[in-house]
Formats: structure tokens, sequence, C-alpha cells
């Protein structure tokens, strides 16, 4: 059961929200590739688009690359990242 495996996994990953501005000619490329994991999104008024999106740790480094890979010009800043420790207190240290 999962609480089982509790003291078998040290680690809970929460989900990390990145804010992305990409340029309009990167939209349709980036934009299939955050699609998924979007949050919010506007357009700016120097045309570039802006999203905010929450994704699992280990997909965020594979997105940066892919996004850049799409638009050179995007940036990204990765805003909330928290790992909580689980503390199992039966655990004979």
């Amino acid at each position: 059961t999962k609480n089982a495996l509790k003291p078998l996994i040290p680690l809970s990953f929460e989900p990390v929200r990145i804010a992305f501005r990409i340029s309009s000619s990167g939209y349709g490329g980036a934009g299939r590739l955050l699609r998924p994991y979007l949050d919010k999104e506007e357009w700016l008024s120097n045309g570039d688009w802006a999203c905010i999106i929450e994704c699992p740790p280990g997909l965020a480094s594979g997105l940066f690359g892919k996004v850049k890979g799409v638009d050179s010009n995007s940036e990204a800043k990765e805003f909330e990242f928290c790992i909580k420790r689980l503390l199992y207190h039966g655990m004979a240290g």
C-alpha cells in the first residue's frame, strides 16, 4: 500500500512553476510543447507570448531545452520549486 512505501521513499516532489516568454515566431512550436502544462497565458504588448506552466520537476530541464530549440530568444524562469522531505518518525536511527 501507499503508506507502507512511505518509509522507503524519502522525497516527495512538488510541481515546478515556470514562467516563459516566447517570441511570436516561436509561439507555434513552443505552444505545442507547453500547452499540456499551461496554467496561465497572455500576449504582451510587444507581440511575445507569456505563460506560466506547472509540471513535474523531472520534466522541467527537458522543457527548457526543447523550447530553446524552437525559439532561441525565449526566456524562462523557474519561480517555485519545493522539495518536501517526508519524515517517518517510526524508523530507528
